[in-house]
């Protein structure tokens, strides 16, 4: 969970930019889902 705390507070403005990746991303919270939606 820390590496999502590190997403939310220093890519928050990835988030507003990409709303759908980042629910997506929560929807399919594993370790490899969210590297992808990092990328």
């Amino acid at each position: 969970m820390m590496s999502l705390m590190w997403f939310i507070v220093n890519d928050n403005a990835m988030y507003f930019q990409s709303n759908n990746i980042f629910v997506k991303c929560m929807a399919n919270l594993t370790d490899a889902s969210f590297r992808l939606c990092r990328f």
